[in-house]
């Protein structure tokens, strides 16, 4: 698991170089694989579900509109989740219960559950120089892609 976290303004830069644009296979590839190797990912918690945590209900992630489109948001950090809620002008001294922290492995798992729902897909880093997103669907699909890459190099 990685310790330090990469520069993802950095690898998103060159992953897509251009709006509505793709780098090389390579950097899309090394982007997924930083994402992935993270031990955690911060999503933003439902405002509505967060006081339910109090009755022990967990609270799941908020669901945002964009262009009519429901999408969740993603972090690679919390910093840029809380400089996001900053954007959004949301206030209050403790906004601790606005995160959730899920490892990859949970947060791919809940988007299994998302299949056939109206959530599109999961937009990391918005509102970050270089943000980027992809359709819940497709996330397990780039996870099994770069599996086999490293299981292809290890039975060489």
């Amino acid at each position: 698991m990685a310790t330090e976290i990469p520069d993802f303004d950095l690898l998103a830069h060159a992953a897509h170089p251009e709006t509505f644009s793709a780098g090389t296979i390579e950097h899309l590839d090394r982007l997924w694989r930083e994402l992935f190797a993270l031990n955690s990912w911060h999503f933003l918690a439902e405002p509505k579900t967060i006081f339910n945590a109090l009755d022990g209900v967990k609270p799941y992630p908020w669901d945002r509109r964009q262009n009519g489109e429901k999408w969740l948001l993603a972090f690679t950090d919390l910093a840029r989740a809380e400089r996001w809620l900053d954007d959004a002008e949301i206030k209050q001294d403790d906004r601790s219960d606005y995160f959730i922290t899920w490892t990859p492995a949970a947060a791919r798992s809940y988007f299994r559950t998302l299949t056939g729902s109206p959530v599109v897909g999961v937009r990391f880093n918005e509102g970050s120089a270089f943000g980027w997103a992809a359709p819940v669907e497709d996330i397990e699909r780039i996870y099994n892609h770069l599996a086999a890459q490293t299981d292809s190099r290890t039975v060489t």
